[in-house]
């Protein structure tokens, strides 16, 4: 990100009417022993400035012009690279309707005000959600949370289950989802995270927490404050799961067409459900964490998933930032055609089995040799509305 500028104001003269040390007032730039009131002097301090400058002195200051606009093209320039990260490759369009009857299969249903919150229904297809979690159950491990006071991630009781994270345009179908995301949310994929996927199996839940971190661990360089977060249900539970919202205020509508706080059906989620999302395979729930202004966080985005009672719950979750965020930097290079390693000793690795027995790293920083991208001959390759 670009530094802004700092202004700097060049004053070549005192102002008109300024009291001197001497109680005289000055009236514009004195030279010796002649005083030139407003415009005058500057029109005259300028003429004499320009017929005392030396040859050399013009040749300086057009070198220094030369080389200013110079800087200012190659500036520009990587301002344009820097933009073009945030383009789509593959999906340009997204039709959804704001009701079920609409013409689209995908609709959004506002959940909620406080937080804002709304359901996404049919938004991936059977295919993207079979296709995530086999991709993400290979590599599963015990969850972590991020500790408010170092932050630092560990293993935590408040949170049960078992994740894994998927490397960000890892292939086509994985890059298609993170882009209809964008989409959705106006969210560029660079301001996203890598996918995280989570499975959830019998009485494991995420006691209630918020998304968003403490001042004193944001930087630039992973995108500064977490602003929105998108859940995607990627299975359908027999019972329980729930994404409740303890404090959250649930709007009129949703109560009507979905029972109050979902029935109460899960007692293990605090007693009663507030206001809560069942999961359904295909759909999605975006809510922000933040206000309006991205200033301060939302109270009502306190947020917990509900102990599963009787199935297995798979769910996959998107966390996007104000800014560019570099967790799995490598995978944008996918939007400008690039497929390459990020070590000169990928190859050899590879051929040691290092894509398979150290897939995440590998898959990441060695993304030619393990096969994960190919060069992309013609740029323009999206292939139209999801």
């Amino acid at each position: 990100m670009l530094a802004p500028a700092r202004r700097r104001t060049l004053q070549s003269h005192p102002s008109p009417d300024l009291p001197t040390s001497s109680g005289k007032t000055t009236t514009g730039f004195d030279d010796g022993d002649q005083n030139f009131g407003g415009y005058d002097a500057d029109k005259v301090f300028y003429r004499k400035a320009w017929r005392t400058m030396t040859a050399s002195r013009v040749v300086t200051r057009l070198l220094g012009l030369a080389l200013a606009s110079a800087l200012l093209f190659f500036l520009l320039f990587e301002q344009v690279e820097l933009d073009d990260r945030d383009r789509n490759v593959y999906v340009h369009e997204l039709e959804v309707s704001l009701d079920a009857a609409g013409s689209a299969g995908t609709w959004i249903e506002p959940f909620s005000w406080k937080p804002r919150a709304f359901t996404i229904h049919n938004f991936l297809t059977e295919e993207e959600c079979d296709h995530l979690v086999s991709r993400g159950e290979a590599e599963l491990e015990r969850s972590r949370t991020k500790s408010t006071e170092d932050g630092v991630s560990r293993v935590d009781n408040i949170r049960t289950s078992y994740g894994s994270w998927i490397a960000r345009y890892e292939d086509e179908i994985v890059g298609r989802i993170e882009e209809k995301v964008a989409l959705l949310t106006g969210v560029p994929v660079p301001n996203g995270e890598e996918i995280q996927i989570l499975r959830y199996e019998q009485h494991q839940r995420y006691e209630p927490h918020r998304d968003t971190f403490l001042r004193e661990f944001l930087s630039d360089e992973r995108g500064r404050q977490r602003i929105a977060t998108i859940l995607l249900y990627l299975s359908d539970v027999d019972e329980g799961g729930e994404t409740n919202f303890p404090m959250g205020k649930i709007s009129r509508e949703y109560r009507d067409e979905h029972g109050k706080g979902a029935d109460q059906e899960n007692r293990e989620c605090g007693g009663s459900l507030q206001a809560a999302v069942k999961p359904k395979k295909g759909d999605a729930l975006l809510f922000f964490g933040m206000d309006g202004q991205n200033t301060y966080e939302d109270p009502y985005s306190l947020h917990e998933g509900c102990p599963v009672v009787e199935g297995t719950k798979w769910s996959a979750t998107i966390w996007m930032h104000q800014g560019h965020s570099l967790w799995g930097e490598h995978g944008l290079d996918m939007l400008k055609g690039r497929c390459r390693d990020y070590n000169r000793r990928c190859e050899s690795w590879a051929d040691r089995g290092e894509c398979v027995t150290n897939a995440r790293y590998m898959k990441r920083t060695c993304r030619r040799s393990c096969g994960v991208c190919e060069e992309r001959k013609d740029d323009a390759s999206g292939s139209g509305k999801a």
